[in-house]
């Protein structure tokens, strides 16, 4: 029963064992399993420090009080019984890092996983402790040490998942692939996360379990075709089960049936259990689809405005943005962050953040963006964080954002950029030489070449600008903005024949923009005769035509007949 999962009957049949032999070291080693199995874990803990304070202090019974710990404080009263087995028994460790994690102690969690995999370098069940240690750790820890943390977590996961098939340990192989289709997730691999959560619901021994967690992958990802798939696997004798069944089958549903489900999401929203505020953010939703704004707002009844005012506020902060009225969602938003945001839901605070962005409430919105994002991980959240800071004009908070971005591993030219703009005011010593860590980690450098070029003028280090024709932007990946980033080494050095070709590009690309006529007028009164491009006619042909361009789309020819134009002959060019 215990190898099929069936655990409630497991500890009973233990219990019944236990009874013909109790003075048998494996019966009373097997009675503390029950307790657990059962969900005792209380008594567990009583009997086992029982059993080892009379003596019996066996590996085993050391494994059971492990399991059976409650609290940190506990752990730590009873390290002395396990301390003799942590240099040899490669279980003990693997159990402690998993009570570690736990408590949330990563670190310790990371120590015992490591001591049981110098014990069992092949064990699947340390493989999987070190794998979770350092997912936890890439999540909760240093950011730039995250990414280098997360793919060691998938070495470990893809290890234990070698050795767990070569002993078919299939309770631990689903969750293996639960926990690393998170690690995916977490990098951006979303195809491999999707496999990894398949894979855990076709190797569960009860698929109920795991298909919870896929469906909500699935969810997230708004694949709902994908959750509904899996919709005859959730188990509906439990209130989360009926929740997950219900998103999916109001969304599958047209108009006239949401109404049915919002009634039976509002009956699970009033019970009391821990996803009763986010079903109400789903009735809440629903009725908004159904453009039932009046129903929407009867999900915030006196008393839950009571007990939960900031979710209250939230939520009608959010209809009244939907009605088109601004002072009021104002009102709300003020009320909202007068209540506080203690034991809020980040989907919650995502949602008034939201409402506080289109009010241009950039002041109020800042802290929720980054309590929201995730340090050094460039996802939607983050981009919403750093443009809120550029509107704010906060340069200290954009130059920790991007450099923790790039030390956890980040590749975005855009970021680069910032990055390179704000040091160059600030730090240019720095951005000089970050320039050249830009130039080798994108895949279009030219930019960072040409703003290394300007930063080495600034610095008069002039030996060190690069005017390699290959290695520059052309005028189309520059905009008019920037041309001084070509422009002023071009000067400096005396290339006054490059820049000018370069500012006829910009002005060939950009025809109908007074600026790049501007810049290249200027450029030529400046520095024309300084240039060698062309020398001035000795003669003007008497008879010709000439093409003009007058506009964009406006190419006219002049003809010229004895030095004179025709007039009668100025027409549209076909």
């Amino acid at each position: 029963e215990l190898e099929s999962g069936e655990f409630e009957k497991a500890g009973n049949l233990f219990l019944e064992a236990f009874k013909t032999q109790p003075e048998l070291p494996q019966a009373q080693q097997n009675q503390v399993l029950a307790m657990n199995l059962l969900g005792k874990c209380d008594k567990a803990y009583d009997l086992a420090s029982k059993y080892i304070a009379n003596g019996l202090a066996t590996e085993v019974m050391v494994l059971r009080l492990i399991d059976s710990i409650s609290t940190p404080e506990q752990l730590v009263k009873h390290a002395s019984d396990f301390a003799k087995f942590l240099e040899t028994d490669d279980s003990i460790n693997a159990s402690l890092a998993h009570k570690y994690l736990s408590f949330g102690d990563y670190k310790s969690a990371l120590n015992a996983a490591r001591k049981s995999l110098s014990i069992a370098p092949k064990s699947a069940h340390a493989h999987c402790a070190a794998a979770m240690s350092l997912h936890s750790l890439a999540v909760h820890g240093d950011p730039n040490l995250r990414l280098a943390r997360l793919q060691s977590s998938l070495t470990h996961y893809a290890d234990a998942e070698a050795d767990a098939r070569t002993h078919n340990f299939s309770g631990l192989l689903p969750e293996i692939f639960v926990n690393r289709a998170s690690v995916r997730m977490l990098l951006g691999d979303l195809t491999g996360a999707e496999s990894d959560y398949r894979e855990a619901v076709k190797l569960a021994k009860h698929p109920a379990v795991y298909a919870e967690a896929v469906v909500r992958f699935f969810l997230q990802e708004e694949d709902f075709q994908a959750a509904r798939e899996l919709l005859h696997l959730l188990d509906r004798s439990t209130t989360e089960g009926q929740y997950l069944a219900l998103v999916i089958e109001c969304h599958n549903s047209d108009d006239g049936q949401k109404r049915k489900y919002f009634d039976q999401m509002k009956v699970l929203a009033e019970m009391d259990w821990e996803k009763a505020i986010e079903c109400r953010f789903h009735c809440v939703q629903w009725a908004i689809d159904l453009n039932l704004t009046e129903l929407a707002e009867s999900c915030v009844s006196p008393r839950f405005q009571k007990d939960h005012p900031f979710q209250a506020h939230t939520i009608l902060a959010w209809i009244r943005m939907i009605e088109k009225n601004r002072l009021g969602a104002k009102e709300e938003t003020t009320k909202a962050l007068e209540a506080g945001i203690h034991g809020a839901h980040p989907q919650e605070i995502r949602l008034l953040t939201s409402v506080l962005l289109k009010l241009g409430d950039d002041e109020n919105a800042l802290p929720f963006l980054e309590q929201l994002s995730m340090p050094g991980v460039l996802d939607e959240q983050m981009k919403m964080y750093l443009a809120c800071a550029q509107r704010m004009d906060r340069h200290d908070l954009l130059l920790r954002l991007c450099r923790e971005l790039r030390e956890a591993g980040t590749i975005d030219e855009q970021v680069f950029k910032m990055e390179l703009q704000l040091l160059s005011v600030y730090s240019p010593e720095i951005a000089f030489e970050l320039a050249d860590v830009f130039i080798r980690k994108s895949t279009t450098p030219a930019y960072f070449v040409a703003a290394r070029n300007k930063l080495a003028v600034r610095l008069k280090r002039l030996d060190q600008v690069d005017l390699n024709p290959a290695a520059l932007p052309t005028p189309a990946q520059l905009p008019l903005a920037e041309a001084d980033l070509v422009l002023l080494p071009f000067v400096e050095l005396n290339k006054y024949d490059e820049g000018l070709k370069f500012l006829y590009g910009h002005r060939r690309l950009y025809f109908d923009n007074e600026d790049a006529h501007g810049r290249y007028c200027f450029f030529f009164l400046t520095y024309g005769t300084k240039t060698t491009l062309r020398e001035p006619p000795e003669l003007v042909q008497k008879d010709c035509a000439v093409l003009l361009q007058v506009s964009e789309n406006d190419l006219r020819w002049i003809v010229i007949e004895d030095e004179q134009p025709v007039a009668s002959r100025y027409e549209v060019a076909s």
